[in-house]
C-alpha cells in the first residue's frame, strides 16, 4: 500500500512540476498527462471509494479485508514506522530509477532522472494494477512503450527493458534464494 502512496506522489510530483512531457500516441490518439487528466482520475477515484462505501455487496468484502489488515496497520501509528515505509520507499523507486538510467547509458542512450523516475512510476503503477503476477510481459512492454516515450529509440528501448527486467526481477530470486539457504542453515529464520 505503501509503495503505491508513493508511487502516485512521485508521479503527480513530476507531472505537475513540468519537468517531464510524455508523447503518448497511440495510432492518433495523444496523450499529455496534465492537471485535467489527473482531476479526471482523481473523480474517478472518488467515484470508486463512493460506490465501495453505499454499495453493500461491495461494502462488505471489503470491510472483511480491512478487518482483517488491521494489525498490520497498526505500524501507520508510529511516525518513525511510517517515515521508515514511506521513506524506503521512495529511496526504492529512485534505486530503480539509477539502475534504469545505468542500462539505458548502457545502450549508448540518456534521459534524465526525472523522466527514469517518471517511466519506472508509470511502468510500476500500470503493472501493479494488471492482473498479472510480477507483472511479466506486461512491464516489459510498458518500459519499452515509455522509454520511446522520451526519445529513445524503439528496438533499443525493447533491449533496455528487457535488460533492466533481468537486473531488477529475474536474476535476483537466484542469489536470494542462495541467501535464504544460508540464514535456514544458519537457524536465522
Amino acid at each position: 500500500m505503501f509503495g503505491f502512496i508513493v508511487q502516485v506522489i512521485l508521479l503527480i510530483v513530476i507531472v505537475l512540476s513540468g519537468l517531464v512531457t510524455l508523447d503518448l500516441s497511440l495510432d492518433g490518439l495523444n496523450i499529455d498527462p496534465s492537471g485535467k487528466l489527473l482531476v479526471l482520475v482523481g473523480l474517478l477515484v472518488v467515484a470508486a471509494v463512493v460506490n465501495a462505501l453505499t454499495v453493500p455487496k461491495i461494502r462488505r468484502p471489503i470491510a472483511a479485508r480491512i478487518a482483517e489488515a488491521r494489525p498490520a496497520l497498526a505500524v501507520i501509528r508510529s511516525p518513525v514506522k511510517l517515515a521508515g515505509l514511506l521513506g524506503g520507499n521512495f529511496v526504492a523507486q529512485f534505486l530503480l530509477a539509477l539502475v534504469l538510467g545505468a542500462t539505458v547509458r548502457a545502450f549508448g542512450e540518456s534521459a534524465t532522472l526525472a523522466e527514469l523516475l517518471l517511466t519506472n512510476t508509470l511502468v510500476s503503477l500500470f503493472a501493479g494494477v494488471m492482473p498479472i503476477p510480477g507483472g511479466i510481459g506486461v512491464s516489459e512492454a510498458a518500459l519499452a512503450f515509455c522509454l520511446t516515450a522520451i526519445g529513445i529509440p524503439s528496438p533499443t528501448a525493447a533491449a533496455i527493458a528487457l535488460v533492466f527486467r533481468l537486473l531488477t526481477f529475474y536474476l535476483p530470486p537466484i542469489w536470494g534464494g542462495f541467501g535464504m539457504r544460508w540464514l535456514r542453515r544458519q537457524a536465522y529464520l
